[in-house]
C-alpha cells in the first residue's frame, strides 16, 4: 500500500485534465473502430492506479460501461464477444500514459463494482473514492495456492507433449474457467485484496496465465488438425 496516489495522474484529488482527455479519446477511438455499436453509460478509470496499491507493474484499467441487456439477452455470448474485441485491441496496441500501459475493458452496467477506487472520466469525479488502509498479506498462503495452479498448468503442458490433445484442451479450458471463477469469488467476498484475486494477479504477472492460454490454444489446434 502506498501513502499517496501516483502523482503524475492526480491533481488536487482529481484526475489530471490532460490524462482524462487522452483516456476519453482512446476509449472513443476503440468504440469507433469496432463493428458493434456501443452506447456507453460511462467511461471509468479504475484499478490500482485509482487506488493506493499501485506499483511499477500497474496498468491503466480503462472500462467502458455498457448496458448488456440492451444489446442481447445472451449474456455469455456478449461477454465472449466483448472479451474478444478488447483482447484483439489490447494485443494490437501498446499505448502508454506516464509509462503505464492502457488496458481497455467493456463492463456491464449491472455488474457489481468490486474496486475500492472508481473515477468517472465522463463526469470527471470519483464514483468510489479510495481510502488508505492497512493490509497484511499472507504470503505463504498466496505462494501455496499459486504453486498449485502452476502445477495444474504444467499438467496441461505434459498432456500436450504426450500427444493427448483433446485431454490437454479440456484440461486447459477447465483451468481457465476455474481461475476466473476463483477470482470472481474472491472479489465478491473480500474485494481486490482477497487471496484469490492476488493469486490471479501473481499468475498474470508471472505470465503463467499467458502460458495457459497458449497451451490450450495449441492443444485445440492440434486436436482439430488432420
Amino acid at each position: 500500500m502506498q501513502s499517496h496516489h501516483e502523482p503524475p495522474f492526480w491533481k488536487a484529488d482529481k484526475l489530471d485534465p490532460d490524462v482524462r482527455e487522452q483516456l476519453l479519446k482512446i476509449a472513443q477511438d476503440f468504440i469507433d473502430t469496432i463493428e458493434v455499436r456501443l452506447d456507453p453509460t460511462d467511461i471509468i478509470f479504475t484499478g490500482s492506479l485509482a487506488n493506493y496499491n499501485w506499483s511499477d507493474l500497474s496498468d491503466i484499467d480503462l472500462h467502458i460501461i455498457v448496458d448488456y441487456s440492451k444489446i442481447d439477452e445472451d449474456r455469455e455470448l456478449i461477454n465472449s464477444l466483448f472479451r474478444s474485441l478488447t483482447t484483439t485491441w489490447n494485443d494490437r496496441h501498446s499505448i502508454k500514459i506516464k509509462d503505464y500501459e492502457v488496458e481497455i475493458y467493456i463492463q456491464d452496467l449491472n455488474e457489481k463494482h468490486t474496486s475500492t477506487g472508481v473515477y468517472s472520466l465522463t463526469q470527471d469525479k470519483w464514483l468510489v473514492k479510495p481510502e488508505k488502509s492497512k493490509f497484511r498479506l499472507d504470503k505463504n498462503k498466496v505462494k501455496t495456492k499459486a504453486e498449485a495452479e502452476v502445477e495444474r498448468i504444467n499438467a496441461v503442458e505434459d498432456a500436450l507433449k504426450e500427444g493427448d490433445f483433446v485431454d490437454a484442451y479440456e484440461m486447459g479450458e477447465k483451468q481457465i474457467k476455474r481461475l476466473k471463477k476463483m477470482r470472481k469469488s474472491g472479489l465478491s467476498s473480500e474485494g481486490e485484496f482477497s487471496i484469490e484475486n492476488i493469486v490471479y494477479k501473481v499468475l498474470r504477472r508471472s505470465e503463467e496465465l499467458e502460458r495457459l492460454y497458449d497451451l490450450t490454444n495449441r492443444a485445440y489446434d492440434s486436436a482439430m488438425s488432420m
